[in-house]
Order: C-alpha cells, then sequence, then structure tokens
C-alpha cells in the first residue's frame, strides 16, 4: 500500500528512526537494511544492519553495489538467502539521483517485508531553491515523484 506524507527531511528522518526504535524495543532482532545510505550522509549508520550504496566498501555491514544493475541485486539477494529477509528497508533520496529508479522498486520487495522511500517533493523539484539557482530543483536529480490514486508517478525531469 503507498503512503504518502509531506514533511521536511528532519521530519521524516525523526519517524523513521522513531518507528525502528519502536520496533526494536518488541523484537530486537529487527533488522534494517538503508539502500543508497553512504550517499544520504550516512544518517541510518546507527540504526542500519546492512548499508548497500556504490559508494560504500564491502564488509560486514555494507555492500558496495550499483542498485541499477540486477547482477549487484543477486549479490543482495544471496545474502538474503543465507541471513533471511529484513524487516524494513530505508531508501531515502536515493530514487531521484539514479538512472533506473523502478529497478530498485522492483528489488525492495525481495528483500524487505516493509520500508520507507523518501524523495524530496515534486513542489521542491519545481521550484527555485535560490535566487542564484541556475534551474528548477535540484540539478543532478534525474526524476520527480508523485502519486495519483494510490499509485506513484514517475517523471523523467527534462
Amino acid at each position: 500500500m503507498l503512503k504518502v506524507t509531506y514533511g521536511n527531511i528532519d521530519q521524516s528522518r525523526e519517524r523513521t528512526l522513531d518507528h525502528i526504535s519502536t520496533q526494536r524495543a518488541t523484537n530486537p532482532n529487527f533488522r534494517v537494511i538503508d539502500i543508497g545510505g553512504v550517499a544520504g550522509g550516512g544518517w541510518t549508520a546507527g540504526v542500519a544492519d546492512m548499508i548497500v550504496d556504490i559508494q560504500s566498501k564491502d564488509s560486514d555491514g555494507s555492500l558496495a553495489l550499483d542498485i541499477c544493475n540486477h547482477h549487484d541485486w543477486h549479490r543482495l539477494l544471496d545474502l538474503v538467502d543465507k541471513q533471511g529477509m529484513y524487516d524494513y528497508a530505508i531508501c531515502s533520496h536515493t530514487l531521484e539521483d539514479i538512472y533506473d529508479p523502478v529497478m530498485a522498486l522492483k528489488w525492495l520487495p525481495k528483500i524487505a517485508r516493509a520500508g520507507i522511500i523518501t524523495m524530496p517533493s515534486i513542489r521542491t523539484e519545481l521550484c527555485r531553491l535560490t535566487p542564484q539557482s541556475p534551474g528548477l530543483g535540484f540539478i543532478h536529480h534525474r526524476w520527480l515523484f508523485d502519486q495519483k490514486d494510490g499509485e506513484m508517478l514517475i517523471v523523467p525531469k527534462l
């Protein structure tokens, strides 16, 4: 089910961290994976059991992989086959940056039972952030996201 809420990044992160804390209070084995966590500033480092990012280095708590590459997702699926699905996935400010967000959206339910996906609102992307901005929104974002009638809309940002 798609649930859309609006708020700033700090509010979203606080709600997410509160949710994880609540879940872990009743289930200390509640496992969290962050898709795109390194580029997002690493704000989940204290709660994520696994951080997946192209800028990561492979270690016990992180995997370096390209979430736009099918073969890389298979590495993650192998890990899930060995250790079980994650309880919660976080994909924060990642999908708007990559060249194939649909691929990531298709794979996320295969690695986690629930989760949160956050991105800048379409309103943010369609306004000038500063008088000095050369264009609308964030120049490095490739996609606009919104929802209509419970369906996610993904539109290229031209």
